[in-house]
C-alpha cells in the first residue's frame, strides 16, 4: 500500500529561469564522504555511504551506537540515490538571458545469509549483542567492559582498527555507547570495482548528533563530508551546533576564462575554509518542499524520501525542508561528534552562479568584483524607468522561478573505522 501511494505522487514540470549549465561536481574536492540523516523526535535514521576503493577485504566499519541495533532497524538503500542527491543539491551553474526577465515581468511572476543468535560471550570483557547480514554487511553490535579488550576483538576478527584509538574507545565505552561492527560478507558475492550499498541503521537517542571521531584516525588530510538532512518544515533548516559556519560568496555572474566551474567553487570554499582556521561548514543547499530554482538535478521522489526515513505524513504533504551541509576538517580539527540542531529558519539558500554576460551587469554583480560602474543593461533606454538596481533584480531572480516539491496527485570519511577510501 505504501508503494501505490509513493507512485501516485508526480512531480510539477521543470519550470525555472535561465537554463541549468552544470554543477561542481564532487570530483573538486578531497575524500569526499556522503551521509543523510532524519530526526523524528527521539528516533534517528542514520544511513552511511561505504565509498571505497581496492579489495572490500579492507573494508571495516566501527560506529558507536547508543543501543543494540537489531536487524529489523538496519537496512540498505540503492547507491545512485546519493548520486541523486548530490546532484539535485551542488552548487550550480546558470545562463540568464534579457528575455528571461522579460518572461517574468510578462507573467506576474515576483521578481551469509543465516547467523547466530545474538548474545553470548565474545571473549576479552566482550559481548555479542547482535549478529546479522543485511544486504552484502556482516554485521555485528558489540559491548565491552574496557576498551582494549574491544580493540583486541576487533582486530582478531579482521577489523584495522588503529592502536591510537584505545582511548577514544574507553571514552565510548564509559559513556554506555555499544558498538556497531560491519565488513563485507564473504557470501556477498561482491567483486572489485562494484559499488557498496548505503547502510542504514535506526536507533533512539537523547541527542542528534553524528558520530565522526573514531574516522579522524586513520585520516591522513583534509576531508569533505557532505550531510544530507530532512526535517520537518515547521523546524526549518539543521544546522551544526558545536563548529563554525561560514559562507561562500554566489548570486554573481562567473567569468570562466578557460577554468572549470567546479574548480573555481572548490577554490573559492578552500579559501573560505582556511580563512576559519578551524573545522567548519556551510549550508550548501537548503529549500522547503523539495524545491529547485533552477533544478541541478531530479529532486528526491516520495520514495526515496521515505527510505531516508522521513514521515510518509510530511512526505504526503510536501511538509519538510531538505538541508545540505558540507562540512571540511583535518584529523586535528575534530574534537567533538557532530551536534546538528534545528534553526527554526526558512530561508530557500543554493550555492547559484550565473554565467557572465555584459547585459546583466545592472542586475548581478561579478563574482570576486562586485557591481561594476557603468553597467551595461538590458534596457534599451535605462531613463524609462524599467531597470532595476543589481541587488533587488537579483533579489526577483532568485524567487521568481522556484519549483514547487512534491505535487499531491489523489512525498576515511569514515563514521567509524574504514578501510580504503576512494579519492574523488
Amino acid at each position: 500500500m505504501l508503494l501505490s501511494l509513493m507512485l501516485s505522487f508526480t512531480q510539477p514540470a521543470q519550470a525555472f529561469c535561465g537554463t541549468y549549465v552544470g554543477g561542481a561536481g564532487s570530483e573538486f574536492f578531497n575524500e569526499y564522504a556522503q551521509v543523510a540523516i532524519v530526526r523524528d523526535g527521539g528516533n534517528t535514521t542514520l544511513t552511511i555511504v561505504n565509498d571505497i576503493q581496492g579489495s572490500f577485504t579492507d573494508f571495516a566499519l566501527v560506529l558507536p551506537v547508543p543501543e543494540v541495533i537489531q536487524e529489523e532497524n538496519a537496512n540498505v538503500l540503492e547507491p545512485a540515490l546519493f548520486d541523486r542527491l548530490d546532484e539535485y543539491s551542488q552548487a550550480r551553474l546558470v545562463t540568464y538571458t534579457c528575455e528571461d526577465f522579460e518572461e517574468m515581468n510578462d507573467s506576474g511572476i515576483m521578481l551469509d545469509s543465516s547467523t547466530e543468535e545474538s548474545g553470548g560471550g565474545g571473549g576479552n570483557g566482550v559481548e555479542v549483542e547482535a549478529n546479522y547480514i543485511v544486504g552484502e554487511y556482516e554485521v555485528v553490535v558489540l559491548s565491552a567492559e574496557q576498551s582494549q579488550g574491544l580493540f583486541d576483538w576487533l582486530t582478531d576478527n579482521g577489523y584495522q582498527v588503529p592502536g591510537q584509538s584505545i582511548d577514544l574507545l574507553q571514552e565510548y565505552i564509559d559513556g554506555g555507547s555499544y558498538f556497531l561492527a560491519a565488513k563485507v560478507a564473504a557470501s556477498a558475492g561482491i567483486q572489485s570495482g562494484d559499488t557498496l550499498s548505503p547502510l542504514q541503521l535506526k536507533y533512539s537517542s537523547d541527542v542528534f548528533q553524528i558520530p565522526v571521531r573514531l574516522g579522524t584516525l586513520n585520516a591522513k588530510e583534509i576531508q569533505d563530508l557532505v550531510v544530507y538532512t530532512l526535517s520537518s518544515y515547521s523546524e526549518g533548516y539543521i544546522g551544526i551546533s558545536n563548529y563554525p559556519e561560514f559562507t561562500v560568496e554566489d548570486e554573481c555572474m562567473w567569468e570562466s576564462e578557460g577554468e572549470e566551474f567546479g574548480t573555481y567553487y572548490s577554490d573559492r570554499f578552500k579559501t573560505a575554509y582556511e580563512a576559519v582556521d578551524d573545522a567548519a561548514w556551510m549550508v550548501e543547499y537548503a529549500w522547503g518542499g523539495g524545491g529547485c530554482d533552477p533544478c541541478s538535478g531530479t529532486p528526491p521522489d516520495a520514495e526515496d524520501l521515505v527510505s531516508l526515513g522521513l514521515d510518509q505524513d510530511l512526505v504526503h504533504y510536501g511538509d519538510y525542508y531538505f538541508t545540505r551541509l558540507h562540512m571540511r576538517y583535518a584529523p586535528q580539527q575534530i574534537d567533538e561528534e557532530l551536534m546538528l540542531y534545528n534553526t527554526n529558519l526558512y530561508d530557500q539558500i543554493q550555492q547559484r552562479y550565473i554565467v557572465y554576460d555584459e547585459q546583466l551587469e545592472d542586475r548581478f554583480p561579478v563574482c570576486d568584483v562586485g557591481m561594476v560602474e557603468d553597467p551595461g543593461s538590458c534596457d534599451s533606454n535605462p531613463a524609462d524607468g524599467s531597470s532595476a538596481d543589481g541587488d533587488s533584480a537579483a533579489a526577483q531572480s532568485c524567487g521568481g522561478c522556484a519549483t514547487g516539491g512534491i505535487e499531491i496527485g489523489l512525498f576515511g570519511f569514515v563514521l567509524g573505522i574504514m578501510g580504503i577510501r576512494r579519492r574523488r
